[in-house]
């Protein structure tokens, strides 16, 4: 199992956000001097363009912009060098509120990869937490408002029942045949034309490797043995827990054997190493970009890992 200080991905969890104390205990930094992650769908603020200068954009936000329409957060990342960091969720606010000069919004996973990890983790947290926040206003319980506590690590409605952050586990793995050939596939919701392996949801009452071998065989009718974990990714789109395996095809099994069975995916195939660096050198290949367990688990079985 790879070091997860090595893993090839900027998207880890944070040690910079303590655990319960930090949530129960924030420094109390007034509300216009504390650091803000400012955050619009799923995307984050940052300045500078190329890589090596991109940074996360942490300015507090001015008096008028804490009491502009549509701006929500408020929910403790931690704290750094004394001062609270907080989220800022300008979603619903107009473009014009909260934008410091020279920042802009980017998606996070076009610029999460080129954060260090402390920023990265702190985006990744922002834009987690404040989906959440924008989905639990009222209780499902009882149908009343949900106002936040625990510096917005929980929700309480006025009859007392509480709500805390959901994530959604899903499995993603990297299939091999007994010629070491990888498989990869194409989604046909897929809008970029892009391949990579194949992932799936955790159904209630699996445990993980039953939802690799249930999904392998679903989506392209092959049985999977050796099913071993290698990672995990947290990934809030919209609130997802990623967790990476690798799996051989039962011995015997091969192309000839795809099929496509529940009409999810539109193209399957083992490539060798030497197939897949011609297909990308000519284009008729598009594997995802860095910053996802898909890339990471294609590089390592690249290089050999």
């Amino acid at each position: 199992m790879p070091n997860p200080a090595n893993f090839p991905t900027r998207f880890l969890t944070s040690s910079y956000r303590a655990g319960e104390d930090a949530r129960l205990a924030p420094v109390g930094t007034a509300a216009d001097a504390a650091n803000r992650v400012r955050v619009r769908g799923s995307g984050v603020a940052v300045t500078g363009e190329q890589p090596g200068s991109i940074r996360l954009s942490l300015d507090p936000l001015t008096p008028a912009d804490l009491g502009a329409d549509g701006v929500r957060g408020g929910i403790l990342l931690g704290t750094d060098h004394g001062l609270d960091t907080l989220t800022a969720d300008l979603t619903d606010a107009p473009e014009s509120v909260g934008l410091p000069p020279g920042a802009r919004f980017a998606p996070l996973r076009q610029v999460g990869p080129h954060l260090d990890r402390r920023e990265a983790n702190l985006a990744l947290t922002a834009v987690a937490m404040s989906t959440w926040d924008r989905t639990v206003r009222f209780c499902s319980d009882c149908g009343g408002t949900m106002r936040p506590a625990k510096n917005g690590w929980m929700r309480r409605c006025d009859a007392d029942h509480l709500t805390f952050p959901r994530t959604d586990p899903a499995m993603i793995v990297a299939v091999t045949d007994e010629h070491d050939r990888l498989l990869i596939a194409r989604n046909h919701r897929s809008t970029t034309g892009t391949s990579s392996v194949l992932a799936g949801f955790v159904d209630p009452g699996e445990d993980l490797e039953t939802t690799v071998r249930r999904e392998v065989h679903e989506e392209v009718g092959l049985e999977v043995t050796d099913v071993r974990y290698r990672f995990s990714q947290p990934w809030p789109y919209p609130r997802s827990l990623m967790i990476a395996f690798t799996a051989r095809v039962v011995t015997g099994l091969g192309e000839g054997d795809i099929a496509l069975l529940d009409g999810e995916i539109e193209q399957a195939r083992f490539l060798t190493r030497e197939e897949m660096r011609a297909a990308l050198a000519d284009g008729t290949l598009r594997i995802p970009e860095h910053g996802s367990l898909g890339r990471a688990l294609i590089d390592l079985w690249e290089a050999g890992e």
